[in-house]
């Protein structure tokens, strides 16, 4: 770290971080791996090998959370991979967090590119039941609650669906039943042959 932002001399520090990375011992360092990847990430036209470095530091120690944040930052600047994001965010929530950032973030995520208010609403929900409280928390779920509210389609009465109102499909069938009896009706009228039975 001091040959790359003290002395500037990034290739000195890739090689530092790189014979530490091949040590027999410590070689599979999360630290280490992050710190390749951090630097990677600040070089132009490296995304590539910074991300390949993210996922071997998450690899080898997925309870990194600063690192995480980096490597979603990372996914979503340069590669717009939506659905690594949420595998992502997904995997690492299993191991309940206890940052509320990272509960936020993905629920930013879920509304932003899924436009998914109740998946956000049930993230956030997630993190309360993990005992974490904050007013931002607190703030975000009153804002989905409100945008859920305000989504729910209303019945010309002015009811909300879901309720007692009958569905249009009912009434169809009932219709049809009454057409079958209509025509059992029509049949018993008309007996015998002749021009008009042929009819």
């Amino acid at each position: 770290m001091w040959q790359w932002q003290d002395d500037n001399d990034v290739e000195a520090a890739v090689a530092t971080f790189e014979k530490g990375v091949d040590h027999p011992v410590h070689g599979d360092s999360a630290l280490l791996l992050a710190g390749l990847a951090r630097l990677y990430a600040k070089q132009p036209n490296e995304p590539e090998k910074a991300r390949t470095y993210y996922e071997k530091s998450l690899k080898a120690n997925r309870r990194q959370p600063e690192t995480f944040q980096e490597y979603i930052q990372l996914l979503e600047e340069h590669y717009q991979d939506l659905g690594e994001m949420q595998t992502q965010y997904e995997q690492y929530l299993e191991l309940e967090p206890k940052e509320i950032a990272i509960y936020l973030n993905y629920a930013d995520f879920l509304v932003k590119y899924l436009q998914d208010h109740a998946g956000a609403q049930v993230v956030l929900e997630q993190a309360q039941q993990r005992g974490l409280q904050h007013e931002t928390l607190a703030l975000r779920l009153a804002e989905l609650s409100e945008q859920l509210d305000e989504d729910v389609p209303e019945t010309p009465d002015g009811d909300s669906e879901g309720g007692t109102t009958p569905h249009h499909g009912d009434d169809i069938d009932s219709e049809d039943e009454e057409d079958d009896d209509d025509d059992d009706d029509d049949d018993d009228d008309f007996s015998g042959g002749g021009a008009a039975g042929d009819h």
